[in-house]
């Protein structure tokens, strides 16, 4: 039987300590795929359980350019996710793959980068889009030229989560898995349990700039008591699985990506209405403005 040669992929992502969409896709690529490797260049130890992935770490923007440069041998793949990792396909051409998780970002907002990535978009080999609202995004900004392909995120199986009674004791149970930082809209959800029943609790997983200032607003507006914020969770299990409903509030999104996780235990999400959430949510009553 004949067996296709291993394709060696270097995965390059400026940092893995965040827990986002892209960090968290590069790190089970990383890990499930024997022949994946990551470079990272800022940050702190990666959060994600890498498994036998070799990680490389650069000590600034330009040593990991000449280690890609070094390196541009050994890898067959160059996968680049996110800004700044996504301008190294201007040397890397070809060889390399852009991996784009977002319908927006801050860039966008200047023409100097969109001549600029109208270049680097069609220097590279192709672009994997998340989701096609990511991939109409990217063509309104560079035009139609670059190779797209379509590629939803996967959804690994989560671990089988644990009896917790303070979850349980915690009932009803709303909780929003997502970093600290814009687009996303924590500060909403907080707003909106003023509204809610006395018996209602929300918890939140996740870190980021954003979580300091969330925390001050549900004591200022008389709700800390019924707002519970975690940090950085690993166990999302567990949390999805005693939760009665999960909640995703964000300006814009690529792939919902913690919709499909909840959906394993049978928690329905309640989603903002927005591209890349709309094409995942089952209903649309489960949808909001």
């Amino acid at each position: 039987m004949n067996h296709l040669p291993k394709v060696r992929v270097l995965h390059v992502i400026r940092r893995l300590d965040i827990v986002g969409g892209a960090e968290r896709l590069a790190s089970e690529m990383a890990r499930l795929e024997a022949s994946h490797d990551i470079l990272i260049f800022d940050g702190l130890k990666p959060y994600f359980d890498l498994g036998t992935a070799k990680v490389f770490r650069a000590k600034s923007m330009l040593h990991a350019i000449l280690l890609c440069i070094q390196m541009h041998n050994k890898y067959d793949r160059f996968h680049l996710h996110l800004f700044p990792a996504i301008y190294f396909g201007l040397i890397l051409g070809s060889r390399a793959f852009i991996h784009e998780h977002s319908t927006s970002n801050v860039r966008r907002k200047y023409l100097f980068f969109r001549a600029l990535e109208w270049f680097i978009y069609r220097r590279v080999r192709g672009v994997i889009a998340i989701s096609q609202a990511t991939a109409d995004s990217l063509i309104e900004w560079v035009g139609a030229g670059p190779k797209i392909y379509v590629v939803p995120n996967f959804v690994v199986t989560l671990p089988k989560p644990k009896k917790d009674l303070a979850l349980e004791r915690k009932k009803p149970l709303i909780s929003m898995v997502a970093s600290f930082r814009h687009p996303k809209r924590q500060d909403l959800l907080i707003r909106a349990m003023k509204y809610l029943p006395p018996s209602f609790h929300v918890m939140f997983a996740g870190s980021g700039p954003l979580l300091e200032p969330c925390q001050k607003l549900a004591r200022n507006i008389g709700v800390e008591s019924r707002v519970t914020f975690l940090g950085s969770v690993s166990d999302v299990a567990t949390l999805y699985y005693h939760s009665d409903l999960c909640v995703l509030v964000s300006h814009w999104e690529g792939f919902g990506l913690v919709v499909l996780e909840a959906s394993q235990f049978g928690t329905p999400s309640v989603v903002s209405d927005v591209e890349g959430l709309r094409d995942i949510s089952p209903d649309d009553g489960l949808i909001f403005r």
